[in-house]
């Protein structure tokens, strides 16, 4: 891997070369700690003098959802690797430019409402934001976001920002893009959908390696459907009511917006650009009804594949406990199965047959979107500094985040590091989702897919919608003409 080689480079680098702390001033009479710093590693950082004045972002709170969510730590050697890791990497900008980093943490759900007020109000205490993914759409709508593409020192082609998101948000040949993902703040990532695998009821099983499976692209929805009916195992009285003085092990759990997951894993998109690269409507035709159908038929089935989002009976707590033998998660939750001892793995979510040639791992599209308020007036400054984060964060935390905090300790062997890798690479956004162009379709389907309605078909729902979603999207691109 790039990344994990210019890691271990650097690091040799900076073994070899004197660091030496020592303090410089923040705003009134804050103290920080700065780095003699070597900047000899090929990037570009620029020349800026922030005279020790704040760069704020704009984060929702602190491990919300089980999230890293930590942006500006107060001090490193917390004893978590990854806040660490953040802590040192904001040392290292704050030195090279004079600056302070802070953060303003608030509900996921407020975010978007605050830079709004900020905009309207002509507040400009943030700098930068990360805002709810699906509130996007009304910061743009009402012009209160600045473009990172006019933004000269932020490398927006550069792999230190987020390609996929980047290729399916610009639209009709424009460069335009109003937000961007990096690992600036790793949320996005951890809202990365997966497939957790009880390893050892593979094993107790004799089951079918399912580390072969995904490598031979064999690891299909029809196998998952096979295997979640072969591991789960009834209550003695054949039911498969689940409760602490049960004993049932159920095949597959999740929650409702695994269908996103579930669907794109199949190669199926509510909205996808066209030959001239402007978004059009795709949620319809006979494999995507085919793809939800059979998800709900097995969702239908007690015990095979269950929702489970209750107190009590929450899709992360049963696999936790040993109940089932895979779940639909986002990588966020491999904290609590590494802390609960299970021998688990991840899996990509599974491909509609042995024909598709790719996986795709969809991101939740309420992951954290970095934003600038168009009160931010200083392009200059603020590209400069974002680009220097991300390529930090890329070249220095996303190594310690991933190898140390994901691949070895959470996971324990090569094989699951292989598999993070295939997610890692195949990360998708259904980009009608963040505008809210599918919104109301997609609430409904999921609703169909995951076995929470009567029916199993998602045509009349794609009936009731498709027209109004086509006419939205034929208004969007004419906007952009």
């Amino acid at each position: 891997m790039k990344i994990k080689i210019l890691a271990m480079l650097l690091a040799l680098l900076m073994c070899l070369l004197p660091l030496s702390a020592c303090k410089g001033k923040g705003n009134g009479d804050e103290t920080r700690e700065t780095i003699d710093l070597d900047t000899s590693d090929g990037y570009d950082y620029g020349s800026l003098d922030c005279e020790g004045k704040d760069f704020t972002f704009l984060q929702c709170d602190e491990n919300y959802w089980g999230m890293k969510t930590a942006l500006a730590p107060e001090a490193g050697e917390t004893g978590d690797e990854v806040t660490d890791a953040v802590y040192s990497r904001n040392v290292k900008v704050e030195t090279i430019y004079n600056v302070v980093i802070k953060c303003i943490n608030r509900d996921i759900y407020e975010t978007g409402e605050f830079v709004r007020t900020q905009c309207f109000g002509g507040d400009s205490s943030v700098d930068a934001a990360f805002v709810l993914g699906c509130s996007v759409a009304t910061l743009i709508g009402e012009g209160l976001l600045n473009d990172f593409s006019e933004m000269n020192d932020v490398q927006i082609y550069e792999p230190w920002w987020g390609q996929k998101i980047r290729e399916a948000s610009q639209f009709g040949g424009s460069s335009t893009l109003y937000y961007a993902q990096s690992d600036i703040s790793v949320t996005a990532f951890e809202l990365t959908w997966c497939v957790a695998v009880n390893l050892d009821r593979i094993t107790t099983l004799d089951m079918e390696d399912p580390y072969e499976l995904v490598r031979g692209k064999q690891w299909t929805m029809e196998k998952l459907f096979e295997m979640a009916e072969d591991g789960m195992q009834p209550n003695t009285d054949n039911s498969f009511t689940y409760s602490e003085d049960t004993d049932c092990i159920l095949g597959f759990v999740t929650y409702n917006n695994f269908a996103a997951a579930g669907l794109n894993g199949a190669g199926c998109f509510f909205t996808q650009k066209d030959d001239i690269g402007n978004p059009t409507f795709t949620g319809e035709g006979q494999k995507f009804l085919e793809v939800v159908e059979r998800y709900a038929t097995a969702f239908h089935t007690p015990g095979k594949l269950v929702h489970a989002q209750e107190d009590g009976f929450h899709y992360e707590d049963i696999f936790a406990a040993r109940r089932a033998l895979f779940a639909g998660i986002e990588i966020k939750a491999t904290s609590a199965f590494r802390a609960a001892g299970i021998h688990y793995g991840i899996l990509p979510v599974p491909l509609y047959d042995e024909k598709q040639t790719t996986y795709y791992s969809n991101v939740n599209y309420l992951a954290p979107l970095l934003v600038i308020p168009n009160t931010n007036k200083d392009g200059d400054k603020t590209g400069r500094i974002l680009d220097t984060m991300a390529y930090l964060s890329y070249k220095d935390l996303l190594p310690v985040y991933y190898d140390s905090s994901l691949s070895y300790k959470s996971l324990g062997t090569p094989d699951s590091v292989e598999m993070l890798n295939i997610i890692r690479d195949t990360r998708c956004f259904e980009t009608g989702l963040l505008y809210g162009w599918t919104m109301d379709l997609y609430t409904e389907v999921r609703y169909i897919f995951c076995g929470l309605t009567a029916g199993t078909s998602a045509s009349s729902a794609i009936g009731s919608y498709r027209d109004a979603i086509i006419q939205e999207l034929n208004d969007y691109v004419t906007k952009l003409k």
